[in-house]
């Protein structure tokens, strides 16, 4: 029987104590065919999400000795670390790879629980794994073994053309330097960060790969919170923010200025902080965005007026500072701290006629009350990004086996029980699948339904590895399950499927599901795609969403579209009224394009 034969298809309705009861009677039996349906019916215990932890704890141990029995001791050993017998992981450790007896060591097996980093280190190295032993050492507090090995795997992917994945390493290197206090080493490395990030962003506009170019700019801005060097987390605020300007993506956009600001405050750069403040508001204003201008403003000045005071500012620069930031006080009529910036500048006259033109300036706010500037959104925060310094190197190392990343996951600490247990289940699913996949096509759709219940962003690297099968059941069964993967990632991989018209009816199931805020760029991408079936799904997707963008882009597609698209539009808007385009469109009637204007009339106060 084939590996992926053993895998249980589900469906059925044995109750979990009977099924690990008769696996387990039928893995002891001298007839392959018998140990075989046991370890089918075994794997089908476990899986259920309803086993009590007795039984899938049985179905694991009783999986063990079936796996070792049948000559797949890495199935076995995964399933005897997942319950720590110590007996059984020793048994097979001559048989398994280094990576796996580098997994149990962290696992703590055989100690207790505790993990054996030193141990895991060397495994991994005996493996080639340098990324798995530099965590390892990281984690055993060994940073000056750890940077050595980040510096030696930043050094042969520099060498490459794999400039991301350099760019993540070399910051590995910054953040060791920076634990051993080492600052020639941290400056060295923080110099090639930037440069094989921006060459990373570039490429991946130049190839349209949006996601990978935001991820350069992530580590752009990772850099210059670590070293509290600002310039280079600007480079990253400023590619990013002028991305999401070129797609209309306004909000997002604005969302990034302003997480620049607050960091440009935190790190005591106000004169860029004002900079980037007062770009901020004349998007807001052009935007129709009054709101937002007025707390851009109120930010530009509160920044301006602590720059001027900072110490070692040159006198020079002091005065058209604290004028700049009377003038936005005064434009968004808090004329308390106009009068503040005033006896500020009259303080600091040269002279009597400056002194004096200073007092007149002032005297012409006396009685003026203040205007209330309204709160910040709460929209205007990103969602947190992920650990992208470790993540995407462990992904990179992995190489889309979905077996290595299942494990990988299972070693996280934050995984939680159910997330464990169908983690496991995966693994195994990849290892009894994964050396099948050229040949057997069935292979590959019985890993991907293994895959889907985990739903973590860790499993969106196996599945886009199986996207690119040569079969088609298996990219139609990655296509109709992205669905169950709410991340930004699934939907570029929905692009990259979206090429194929047998795929559509799949990605026109799984679209719809995947409607969130951090989607609107690939979503409108999607909306543009040759098969109908597929930009309707994008479009219901969009419509379905109540974010600012969403209505600016629906605004935009119906505008500009070819007329089959808005044709396709107004079909998908009649079954899916969208309550982001009714704003987009009554921002828009006062738009100077007339179309635009004619447009917004007529989807502002729908029937």
């Amino acid at each position: 029987m084939l590996g992926h034969e053993l895998l249980p298809r589900g469906g059925g309705a044995t109750p979990v104590g009977e099924l690990v009861s008769r696996g387990t009677r039928r893995v002891g039996s001298s007839d392959p065919a018998e140990r075989a349906r046991g370890i089918s019916e075994l794997l089908d215990a476990r899986a259920r999400p309803n086993a009590r932890e007795h039984d899938h704890e049985l179905a694991t141990r009783a999986l063990a000795t079936a796996f070792a029995a049948a000559g797949l001791p890495r199935a076995a050993h995964a399933c005897a670390v997942h319950v720590a017998d110590e007996r059984a992981v020793a048994a097979l450790a001559s048989r398994v790879p280094p990576r796996d007896r580098a997994r149990a060591a962290l696992a703590g097996v055989g100690a207790g629980g505790r993990p054996r980093f030193g141990d895991a280190a060397e495994a991994w190295l005996d493996d080639g794994k340098l990324v798995g032993a530099a965590r390892a050492l990281e984690r055993a507090e060994e940073w000056d073994r750890a940077r050595a090995l980040w510096s030696r795997l930043a050094a042969q992917l520099g060498a490459g053309p794999r400039r991301y994945e350099a760019s993540l390493a070399w910051l590995n290197v910054v953040r060791a330097s920076l634990r051993l206090g080492d600052g020639v080493e941290q400056r060295r490395a923080a110099d090639l960060v930037v440069e094989y990030a921006e060459e990373a962003a570039d490429a991946s506009l130049r190839a349209d790969e949006r996601e990978r170019a935001f991820d350069a700019l992530e580590v752009l801005v990772s850099l210059g919170r670590w070293t509290r060097r600002f310039e280079h987390a600007l480079l990253g605020y400023v590619g990013r923010a002028r991305i999401l300007r070129t797609d209309r993506l306004i909000t997002s956009s604005t969302a990034t200025l302003v997480e620049a600001i607050a960091h440009a405050r935190q790190v005591g750069e106000n004169s860029a902080a004002a900079d980037l403040a007062r770009e901020l508001a004349e998007l807001a204003r052009a935007d129709g965005d009054d709101a937002l201008h007025r707390r851009a403003r109120l930010e530009e000045a509160d920044s301006a007026r602590m720059a001027a005071g900072e110490s070692g500012r040159p006198d020079a620069l002091i005065e058209p500072t604290l004028l700049a930031a009377a003038r936005a006080y005064a434009e968004i009529g808090l004329y308390s701290k106009v009068d503040a910036v005033y006896r500020e500048l009259s303080q600091r006259a040269a002279t009597d006629a400056r002194r004096a033109y200073y007092e007149r300036a002032r005297a012409r706010y006396d009685g003026l009350l203040d205007e209330p500037v309204p709160r910040r959104r709460g929209d205007e925060r990103r969602p947190q990004p992920i650990d992208l310094f470790h993540v995407d190197l462990s992904e990179w190392e992995a190489a889309g086996s979905a077996a290595e990343a299942a494990a990988n996951l299972l070693l996280e600490p934050e995984c939680a029980e159910l997330t464990r247990r169908r983690a496991l289940t995966a693994e195994l699913a990849g290892l009894l699948c994964e050396p099948e996949l050229d040949r057997a096509p069935a292979a590959g759709v019985a890993l991907v339904s293994h895959l889907a219940p985990l739903e973590v962003y860790a499993m969106l690297s196996p599945l886009e590895h199986l996207s690119r099968s040569t079969h088609l059941d298996v990219r139609a069964a990655v296509a109709a399950t992205l669905g169950r993967f709410r991340f930004k990632r699934a939907l570029s991989i929905a692009r990259a499927l979206s090429l194929e018209p047998a795929l559509a009816p799949h990605l026109a199931s799984s679209i719809p599901q995947l409607s969130f805020a951090h989607g609107i760029d690939p979503l409108q991408r999607l909306a543009h795609a040759p098969d109908e079936r597929i930009a309707r799904a994008a479009l219901t997707a969009l419509a379905e969403l109540s974010h600012r963008d969403a209505g600016e882009v629906l605004l935009d597609y119906l505008l500009a579209g070819s007329d089959a698209e808005r044709r396709l539009a107004r079909a998908v808007l009649d079954e899916h009224p969208s309550a982001s385009l009714r704003q987009a469109a009554k921002r828009a009637l006062d738009s100077p394009d007339p179309a635009r204007r004619a447009l917004a009339v007529h989807f502002a106060n729908p029937s």
